[in-house]
């Protein structure tokens, strides 16, 4: 049997530059970005949505093939979207931190997840795979199912830069979230992360979106070095500010969709200065601090 590809997952919050991190990562030899796998089912097969290529999934050249492969259909897309729901979706965290999900479903999950990553490397011809799904859930699961396969990188936004991407309407993705709403999603979150790099903590690198666009070809360094990586081809397109190859990203952030998409290299704070925002950004800064990453 073939060697399963090396997974490395993008753990964070909504709005934490998952993403775009992705899109550099894939940039270099011997790496494919797949979006956010777990969506795939929903966005894929059953929505039809339209890939960063610019073709809906259906008729793209590379999701078209892999359905196939896998033998998926939209019915199989359904029920695959509802097993992997059960297990990584943010309100079945504390389940499956716990150990309470049945032994049959996380079988199936293994062998569907096994199966999607090894039919991604054979087609884009790969050894690792961005997976940028963000759930702490699902790397959990993943970690425990796939073990010296998988690594992961916590990208952590700070307060000020959540609490300000979220009050910004986006009607492709999420509603805009009030201070509060935000807050407490934050809080939750970030709190399922941390029991993720405790439990896996040499499987897992921290890094931060705010020091990643402040001085990105730092954090690559960082990220190379931890994961063994050649990062040669990212960080040199970005310091040239060349134009990223973005191929077939189906679902995440709207900017997988710009067809001559940069790394802007800057500052990612803004501030939300009203009294609900400050109360909550003071919170979720004490959180922060609490759990060692503020």
């Amino acid at each position: 049997m073939r060697k399963p590809p090396k997974v490395l997952f993008i753990m964070g919050t909504g709005r934490s530059g998952t993403t775009i991190l992705e899109v550099v990562l894939a940039n270099s030899a011997d790496v494919f970005g797949v979006g956010e796998v777990t969506h795939v089912f929903r966005d894929g097969l059953i929505r039809d949505e339209v890939c960063s290529c610019g073709e809906k999934a259906r008729r793209c050249e590379f999701w078209s093939s892999l359905f196939r492969l896998l033998g998926w259909t939209e019915k199989t897309a359904a029920d695959l979207d509802i097993v992997f729901r059960r297990i990584e979706s943010h309100s079945r965290f504390f389940l499956t931190w716990l150990g309470f999900q049945k032994d049959g479903l996380l079988k199936r999950y293994r062998s569907e997840n096994l199966s999607l990553y090894s039919r991604v490397s054979e087609l884009a011809g790969a050894k690792t795979i961005v997976d940028s799904s963000k759930y702490a859930g699902r790397a959990w699961a993943l970690l425990q199912a796939m073990k010296d396969d998988v690594a992961v990188i916590w990208l952590v936004r700070s307060p000020d830069g959540v609490l300000s991407a979220f009050s910004k309407p986006n009607k492709e993705e999420q509603r805009p979230k009030r201070p509060l709403v935000a807050m407490m999603y934050y809080l939750y979150v970030m709190t399922c992360a941390w029991l993720v790099k405790r439990r896996f903590n040499d499987q897992v690198l921290m890094a931060r979106y705010d020091a990643f666009v402040a001085s990105p070809d730092e954090t690559l360094a960082r990220i190379e070095k931890w994961s063994g990586l050649d990062l040669t081809v990212s960080r040199r397109k970005i310091s040239e500010g060349a134009i990223l190859d973005i191929r077939h990203i189906l679902t995440g952030n709207r900017l997988r969709k710009q067809r001559d998409l940069r790394f802007r290299v800057g500052s990612s704070e803004y501030h939300l200065e009203t009294v609900e925002a400050r109360i909550c950004r003071s919170v979720m800064n004490a959180w922060a601090r609490l759990l060692k990453v503020g």
